[in-house]
Parts: structure tokens; sequence; C-alpha cells
């Protein structure tokens, strides 16, 4: 069953992480947990954009124009990859 991410929310990264850029791709680090996260190229433009508090639907949207992806296989990220469970984004 798939479960439909709602795209008016805002997604925002917490506090409590440090990010760097590498090239085309991400370091991400959980302050509290000390776990460390490795995005690929496509991750690491979708953290960018979380970076930028900007809008689920936006994020989907610019994901889509940009790696010319099915609006459904985009509909992952960032929300439902566990972001927000992980304790990087909210």
């Amino acid at each position: 069953m798939k479960t439909r991410v709602r795209e008016d929310p805002v997604v925002v990264a917490v506090r409590d992480q440090v990010s760097c850029d590498l090239e085309d791709e991400a370091a991400l680090l959980n302050l509290k947990s000390g776990v460390y996260y490795g995005l690929n190229t496509v991750g690491a433009r979708i953290w960018a954009l979380v970076r930028a508090s900007i809008t689920v639907r936006d994020i989907l949207e610019t994901v889509v124009a940009e790696y010319e992806a099915e609006p459904a296989a985009a509909t992952f990220w960032p929300c439902a990859n566990g972001w927000p469970r992980k304790g990087l984004s909210r």
C-alpha cells in the first residue's frame, strides 16, 4: 500500500544536524545521535531544497523538472525517505 505525502507542508532541516556538499553529493550528521549519512546527487539536491525551507510540492516539482522523473516516483522524497524519523528534518 502506497502512502501519499501531503504536498503543501514546508520541510525544514532541524537544528541538530550539520551538512556539507561533497562535489555532487552531500554528507549529513545528526548531532544528537552521531549518525552520519551520505547522499547521492539527487539526494544532495533534495537536501539543498530542504535547507531552503520550501514546500514538498516545490521539492517534487523541482525534482521532476530537473531529473525528468515521474511525479509518482518523486513523491517518495523527502518525507517518506525517513529524514524526519532520523532526526534530520521535520
